[in-house]
């Protein structure tokens, strides 16, 4: 792992891996979207997005100067303009209350890109372990509805969603 000499942390980001999952979800982000990542680190997925977007990053940690910092496990969520796209990719797996997370986070947006890597038990800070049809389950459960599923890489998996009141206003 490399270390941001600034914050005096490391951080995994780089390998190709994370990369191909990155460039997996900027290509089913409408092109113009107004986007905010959840748990986005050092933003690579902004190098990605296409057209004139609008990106907001929030993290633990103040990747960039542009990071909104919060600690998701203490239900800090600050408060921002909504976008059209929200994005959890390989944040999931840290969060004590997914559950909570995943239903408070719909004041963000109305369509979730959600990333669930499974098999990494004993990575440092994973608070979970679930199967994708637990996933599916705690999604449903927090009110997003599954509109696709895409496997990227050996074992993750992307969900595509959209909260349950815009489907009922239609």
């Amino acid at each position: 792992m490399k270390i941001n000499e600034e914050i005096k942390s490391e951080y995994p980001w780089g390998d190709m891996e994370w990369t191909y999952r990155t460039i997996k979800i900027a290509n089913v982000i409408p092109c113009d979207s107004v986007v905010i990542d959840l748990g986005g680190g050092m933003e690579n997925l902004r190098k990605y997005l296409r057209g004139n977007y609008s990106y907001r990053s929030i993290d633990i940690k103040p990747w960039t100067d542009e990071t909104i910092v919060a600690d998701f496990n203490k239900g800090e969520l600050p408060e921002i303009d909504p976008a059209q796209i929200v994005v959890v990719q390989g944040l999931l797996e840290y969060i004590h209350d997914s559950n909570k997370f995943l239903k408070s986070i719909k004041k963000y947006g109305g369509n979730l890109i959600l990333t669930y890597r499974m098999g990494t038990i004993g990575v440092k800070g994973r608070s979970n372990s679930f199967s994708f049809d637990d996933i599916r389950r705690i999604l449903g459960y927090a009110g997003w509805i599954i509109q696709f599923e895409k496997i990227i890489g050996s074992s993750e998996m992307m969900f595509y969603c959209a909260r349950d009141i815009l489907l009922i206003k239609k």
